[in-house]
């Protein structure tokens, strides 16, 4: 089977794309260039994915507050379009969300089954993704990993584990806060 990461030059897909042919899958990255081709769902088509991994984002939280429907295009209007393809091939869908669809005023960690209230164009534009692939594939998945899949030294997860390699403190700012929807 033909695994399809879109999104292959972000961080999560990069690293993903990565993972999976390290473990020998026939895997097909897409860059962040590919949704904007005329031709992207007919470049889809031809890869004939059996299971699509969608990592393709506009993660600039400003940018994505300055130019709204840039980051409708990039964070909802791409999922619809890869979830009708999805749905008409019956190909499996993973999409890559963000704890962003949560205000982040909860005081424990979040859980999948908590109500979502984004704050900002970012979060929202991914919420209305997970919405709409949901209802489109309800046997889809999504994943609000974020920084969890991120990979090097300094990366949370990198720094993490060198400081508890090392026996010293490691310091984050509050926007790298761990599980975020447990279930």
């Amino acid at each position: 089977m033909r695994l399809l990461v879109t999104g292959s030059d972000t961080i999560p897909g990069r690293n993903i794309l990565a993972a999976l042919k390290a473990k020998g899958a026939d895997c097909v990255g897409l860059d962040s260039e590919w949704p904007l081709q005329a031709d992207a769902m007919a470049q889809v088509a031809d890869i004939a994915p059996g299971l699509i991994i969608n990592a393709h984002e506009l993660a600039d939280i400003a940018l994505c507050e300055e130019d709204l429907p840039l980051c409708k295009f990039h964070n909802e209007e791409v999922v619809r379009r890869l979830a009708e393809y999805a749905g008409e091939h019956q190909v499996p869908m993973i999409q890559m969300s963000s704890c962003q669809v949560f205000d982040g005023h909860k005081m424990n960690p979040y859980k999948a089954s908590n109500q979502p209230n984004p704050i900002n164009n970012y979060g929202l534009s991914k919420w209305h993704a997970e919405r709409h692939l949901c209802n489109c594939l309800p046997h889809s998945l999504v994943l609000r990993l974020g920084w969890l899949i991120e990979h090097g030294a300094d990366s949370v997860l990198g720094q993490l584990t060198q400081a508890k390699k090392s026996g010293t403190i490691a310091y984050f700012s509050d926007e790298h806060r761990g599980n975020p929807t447990a279930g």
